[in-house]
């Protein structure tokens, strides 16, 4: 009787009431709907580093099978990053113009396609050729999921729950060494006629797996509430919602108290026009100046100054991150063995050993294996980035997105600085594995970050223009570092610790969500989450 009441009187608050769509998401509540979601999102970014990290683990070993020399490593290397950068574009656009779902269907299954393609590829240029489809792919998965998932959360979780999920990254860096120290050393070789069914190939249709299964979990889940929304699709998001209702609160979907709902993004005529000829592909000329529009609004007040600071700050994380990552087992399997004269520059002194040791040892190497050493630094990496998710993903619902981002990047660049003036071994792998790690970590707290301050329908395009850059800055910055590295140690050290704290005073500008451009429509029947927190 009880519950039947408290049910019958939250009916009454809402009866007659057009409710706003951040309301009613909060409604719909927060739990098994949603953790099903965050699994198939969370999975998502893990096919990301499978398929980027992955190939750095397959090369040594395919090198015999493809013929590939040290520069063949590198375009395939960077193959995938070419198709991630030259798609960007394309996938933002289509994901907020036809929707967050489709995109994500397509991608996955495309993704899948052209890697398990890449498993058969007889030479070098085939196998290059289906690694770049594969970045052209992943991007739409990667730059499409975030404003996908954030559309479901209620706003008192989102900013940790989106933190948290990008926590599966970590966990593929831990299941990629993890799978190729189990799978790289089994002795398989198999005459298909047009190529040699070995170990390798093998791990490469294991890591696409997971995009398989996950696309087709995806298809029970609808498309987001708010992309239904700004389309016009009033009765389509509140079936989303009562779903999300009945299965969070084992109700009835009857039983959601929301009957109404609000329309907060409003578009002018002429955007409408433009959104449903290229839905329809009627005129390829009104096609690609909607696509100018939608890239231009990015650069345009009140978005300009917001665009401009992601994009510059996942340039800087991005390419200092993955930059220094690949020195890292080089520099501590060999740390151990140094012993510096000076007070500090031990990190410069294990480079040179490190530099020294691959020059005398190239002989000696066996072709078409990986030393174990490899695996268990990567291991240990990937346990510190779980951990790392874990911690940020607290002190981002205890403190705030821009606290965390401004606190952690400081401690990362003053560890990279710190890292150059110490003698020690330990203080060295410590400060190093906080630079590449909080660093890296922020990536996806920025990323989340970026989902609360654009539209919906800017929200897709935005998020991919953002990680694009970061992935520039990975090329660009990642040789820079590698040249200094060769050249001047110490300038580069420094500069990587000193990058991430420019990185860091800029955190200190992101706008908050609540002055970026936002609609201030308002209807007066319209229950705002506000208010329903002041009547409980």
């Amino acid at each position: 009787m009880f519950f039947r009441m408290l049910a019958q009187s939250e009916n009454n608050k809402y009866h007659g009431k057009i409710v706003n769509l951040e309301t009613a998401i909060e409604v719909a509540d927060f739990g098994k709907y949603h953790a099903l979601l965050i699994l198939i999102c969370g999975t998502c970014l893990s096919i990301g580093i499978f398929e980027s990290l992955g190939i750095s683990f397959i090369l040594p070993v395919a090198q015999y099978d493809l013929d590939l020399d040290t520069f063949d490593k590198g375009v395939i290397s960077g193959s995938i990053y070419l198709g991630m950068i030259l798609s960007f574009h394309g996938w933002g656009f289509c994901a907020d113009v036809f929707g967050r779902k489709p995109i994500l269907l397509i991608t996955f299954f495309c993704t899948w396609f052209s890697s398990f393609l890449s498993s058969l590829a007889p030479d070098f240029f085939t196998f290059t050729t289906f690694r770049f489809f594969t970045g052209i792919f992943l991007c739409g998965l990667s730059s499409t999921v975030y404003p996908y998932l954030s559309e479901f959360l209620p706003a008192r979780n989102r900013s940790f729950i989106m933190t948290w999920t990008c926590g599966f990254i970590a966990l593929g860096f831990l299941v990629i060494p993890a799978l190729s120290w189990l799978i790289l050393p089994l002795d398989i070789n198999y005459d298909l006629g047009f190529v040699k069914f070995r170990s390798w190939r093998l791990l490469i249709i294991v890591m696409g797996l997971p995009c398989l299964f996950t696309a087709f979990i995806l298809m029970r889940y609808s498309e987001s509430p708010k992309f239904l929304m700004s389309k016009g699709k009033k009765e389509e998001a509140l079936q989303v919602l009562r779903r999300m209702y009945a299965v969070n609160k084992n109700k009835s979907e009857e039983d959601y108290p929301v009957k109404d709902l609000e329309f907060e993004i409003q578009q002018n005529e002429e955007n409408d026009e433009l959104h449903n000829s290229a839905g329809q592909n009627s005129n390829v000329a009104q096609f690609f100046k909607l696509v100018w529009r939608q890239t231009v609004a990015l650069f345009l007040p009140p978005y300009l100054f917001t665009t401009l600071l992601f994009c510059t700050l996942q340039f800087g994380i991005y390419g200092i991150s993955a930059g220094m990552y690949l020195w890292v087992p080089d520099i501590l399997n060999t740390m151990t063995a140094i012993e510096s004269t000076n007070s500090y520059g031990l990190v410069c002194a294990a480079i040179q050993s490190a530099k020294s040791a691959n020059s005398t040892v190239t002989e000696s190497v066996v072709i078409g294996t990986i030393d174990t050493s490899v695996y268990k630094s990567t291991l240990i990496l990937g346990g510190s980035y779980v951990l790392s998710y874990t911690t940020i993903g607290g002190l981002v619902k205890l403190l705030g997105q821009k606290k965390v981002l401004v606190s952690a990047l400081f401690v990362s660049g003053f560890s990279g600085i710190g890292m150059y003036f110490t003698s020690s071994d330990v203080f060295v792998r410590v400060f190093m594995t906080l630079l590449v790690i909080l660093s890296g970590t922020n990536i996806s707290v920025l990323s989340a970050t970026i989902v609360d301050l654009y539209p919906t329908n800017l929200r897709a395009m935005a998020v991919s223009l953002a990680l694009t850059s970061g992935r520039l800055g990975t090329s660009v910055v990642g040789n820079i570092i590698g040249i200094l590295i060769e050249r001047n140690c110490t300038v580069a050290i420094i500069g990587v610790g000193s990058v991430v704290l420019v990185c860091g005073f800029l955190c200190v500008f992101i706008p908050n969500p609540r002055n970026q451009g936002k609609s201030d429509s308002r209807n007066e029947n319209c229950v705002t989450m506000e208010e329903v927190s002041r009547s409980n």
